[in-house]
């Protein structure tokens, strides 16, 4: 039995950064800025009080709140999660701004808690 012998691609000869110069955040790496390690703390206090301002308009239950600031304390491996809950707020408050309705059964929520007395 003969093996086939195929030849192996040349990979791009740019070097890989080492695991010391990228922090691993779901697919893509982000690279660490060493020139400024204090920036997080600074940058965590912005995104909690944007969350707490989305929860506000959003009106956010008081567990979800809770478990939360439980959950993140201003780790810089929070950031992902931060970074998420302000995203998932703000697409929330876009798309109930804008007037989008939200149908369940054919009705819509907005309607339905107009007329359930949850206005």
């Amino acid at each position: 039995m003969d093996c086939l012998v195929l030849p192996v691609p040349e990979m791009d000869s740019k070097p890989l950064p080492s695991s010391r110069d990228v922090k691993d955040v779901g697919l893509h790496p982000m690279p660490i800025d060493d020139d400024n390690p204090s920036r997080w703390p600074s940058e965590f206090n912005k995104l909690q009080r944007e969350v707490i301002e989305l929860w506000d308009a959003r009106n956010v239950s008081l567990v979800h709140r809770t478990y939360f600031f439980l959950l993140f304390k201003g780790d810089p491996s929070d950031s992902i999660y931060m970074e998420v809950e302000v995203r998932r707020l703000s697409f929330l408050k876009d798309t109930f701004s804008r007037g989008d309705q939200t149908l369940e059964d054919g009705q819509s929520l907005n309607t339905r808690f107009k007329h359930e007395g949850f206005d």
